[in-house]
């Protein structure tokens, strides 16, 4: 594996391709903002190493490029239009060896966090007085089994047909979806709101992107706090890219 994927071209890419990769990898990963970093490096190329002209994609569906198809097109760096992450950015395919320099920083970064906003503020408190009203839909399961309690009614209905569960069981899941269908509608309503008042110059690819990120589950005020901060990715990246003046260059591995 190791031999492998040194044997790959590197992709290099915009502030936005890069953030919104980030977005799309964090979607299927656990959220921790400590995983991610952004790097900034310099490369230096010989004449004839950049190959003419700006095509379309060399990768396959995992966006691997092997080395020798660099090699094939007797370059070291091909330019192509991107149709995945900031759509018809040019980015660069290169061989890895072509890096001079890196710098690198932590995303997110606390110096890029928005502003509360008062519409955010409201919407916060208002989903908070809405999920503290909904405790009453929660069913009571004190004294049931664990393995009698389910939150699908289907699967409850299914299960009591096949007597594995007691009757109690699809009412106490019937219950639970009401109480958690209540939950995610006040969780969706203000995920809308903020991004109404954080993310309005985002476009509508990119926002849905980033709200699939951030888990709903969480406390509102909680919630609000991490929206604001991944936020300022999109909404500052000045502020964000700033952050390299302060990054110390380093050569990279070989």
């Amino acid at each position: 594996m190791i031999d492998e994927q040194c044997a790959l071209a590197l992709h290099l890419g915009t502030y936005a391709a890069a953030v919104e990769n980030m977005l799309r990898r964090m979607v299927d990963e656990d959220f921790s903002g400590e995983k991610y970093w952004l790097h900034q490096v310099e490369i230096r190329l010989q004449p004839g190493e950049l190959s003419p002209g700006v095509g379309g994609e060399l990768s396959g569906w995992f966006g691997d490029v092997p080395l020798t198809k660099l090699t094939e097109l007797g370059a070291r760096a091909v330019r192509y239009v991107n149709t995945h992450e900031s759509v018809g950015s040019i980015s660069l395919v290169i061989d890895p060896q072509v890096i001079t320099r890196i710098r690198t920083i932590p995303l997110p970064t606390e110096a890029a966090i928005l502003p509360t906003t008062a519409a955010a503020t409201q919407a916060v408190i208002r989903a908070t007085s809405d999920l503290e009203a909904a405790e009453h839909l929660r069913p009571d399961t004190t004294g049931v089994p664990e393995d009698q309690i389910l939150h699908s009614s289907l699967k409850a209905t299914l299960a009591a047909r096949r007597g594995l569960v007691e009757g109690r069981a699809v009412e106490i899941a019937q219950q639970m979806q009401r109480y958690r269908g209540r939950q995610a509608a006040i969780s969706a309503s203000l995920t809308d709101a903020l991004a109404n008042a954080y993310l309005i110059d985002v476009n509508t690819q990119v926002r849905e992107k980033f709200t699939s990120v951030l888990p709903t589950e969480t406390d509102p005020i909680e919630y609000h706090d991490q929206f604001r901060l991944m936020a300022g990715l999109l909404a500052r990246p000045d502020t964000v890219v700033q952050q390299f003046e302060v990054a110390s260059r380093r050569a990279p591995i070989r």
